[in-house]
């Protein structure tokens, strides 16, 4: 697209640019293509954040669920068992989702 001359200026489809033109529309390129990077970063780095704290609520709401289930006193043995063992679970699996948030 561009060629180069001996003479300091480049030819751009038969004519003649002034050098200090290239170099400042190349740091225009290079200048939104950086913000660009930097705004998808934010937007990467915020989203996953969201994800994550998402991920937790939902592991306490559930605990929270099942905590409220158990509270309840009409419940054969098979089925408070399968709570309870849901419930250390779901204790675990928040707990090393906090750990990761922290560790980020």
């Amino acid at each position: 697209m561009f060629k180069r001359r001996k003479t300091g200026s480049v030819a751009y489809k038969n004519k003649r640019l002034p050098e200090g033109f290239i170099s400042q529309f190349n740091y225009e390129l290079m200048t939104k293509a950086m913000d660009f990077r930097e705004a998808k970063d934010k937007s990467i780095h915020f989203r996953r954040n969201l994800l994550e704290k998402q991920k937790v609520n939902n592991y306490i709401s559930e605990v929270e669920r099942i905590r409220g289930d158990l509270s309840q006193t009409v419940l054969n043995s098979q089925t408070r068992h399968r709570l309870e063992e849901r419930k250390m679970e779901l204790k675990a699996l928040s707990s090393k989702a906090i750990a990761g948030m922290h560790k980020k």
